[in-house]
């Protein structure tokens, strides 16, 4: 049975898994999952009205892992 439940589970798993291999993360973080949650609310809820940026957040998130991974190089 293909409901309502598992088709949003599937993307609240599948998003957040996404970005973080597109990233090159081994680990699904809180990060993957607040930007699969803004995708997801797509302009229209809790966190955009609370003032929360998508792209300023994808911004942050792009130089904070950036800055993980030359550290780990170094």
């Amino acid at each position: 049975m293909d409901g309502p439940r598992t088709s949003r589970s599937r993307h609240a798993t599948g998003v957040p898994r996404r970005r973080a291999l597109r990233d090159s993360c081994r680990y699904i973080g809180t990060e993957h999952i607040l930007l699969a949650l803004l995708e997801r609310e797509d302009g229209d809820g809790a966190l955009s009205g609370l003032g929360v940026d998508r792209a300023a957040v994808e911004t942050q998130l792009a130089t904070a892992l950036a800055a993980i991974v030359a550290g780990r190089k170094a």
